[in-house]
């Protein structure tokens, strides 16, 4: 296939999956599905347009979601995670870069989406962002492995949500 006749299929393919994720985000009410669908679509497009060095926290999140255990995290992102406090960490403490991260590309890529429209769409996305992520071990590698496992509580507010944490350290 020609240089030329690439470029043209890889424009069709992202054109496509911009209609189909904009198509997701005019939704008001979104479910685990379709968030997980979103970061997917996201994903799909930053590899298209190589801009995964642009959007690392929300590369990194994308991935998360996708993936049923993730290593080899970029440094930027391990000093989220360094410490993850006892006990539990309250969901809106681990998303401020995501949220960021994810309007600047709405922006740039010219999406619209309700989910940063007010506090309850951004809690909402939130609490399924956690539900997601919630058994899904990151590895991080130092000297020693370190396996931190987020768990949703069950006990969470109507505002907030809790993720359990739970630390191993591995070989």
């Amino acid at each position: 296939m020609s240089t030329k006749r690439l470029r043209i299929k890889i424009t069709a393919v992202k054109r496509d999956i911009k209609r189909k994720l904009q198509s997701i985000l005019n939704k008001t009410t979104l479910e685990e599905p379709e968030v997980v669908y979103i970061l997917s679509c996201i994903r799909k497009i930053l590899e298209v347009d190589d801009g995964k060095k642009d959007f690392k926290i929300l590369n990194f999140y994308c991935n998360w979601a996708l993936h049923p255990e993730i290593e080899d995290i970029n440094a930027t992102i391990i000093e989220r995670f360094k410490e993850p406090g006892h006990g539990a960490v309250a969901i809106v403490h681990l998303f401020p870069d995501l949220d960021e991260e994810m309007r600047r590309f709405m922006q740039m890529y010219n999406f619209s989406t309700s989910i940063f429209q007010n506090d309850e769409t951004i809690i909402q996305f939130h609490r399924i962002l956690g539900q997601i992520y919630s058994d899904t071990p990151l590895i991080l590698r130092k000297v020693t492995k370190k396996k931190i496992t987020f768990r949703v509580e069950e006990n969470s507010g109507r505002n907030s949500a809790m993720l359990s944490t739970i630390v191993e350290e591995t070989t």
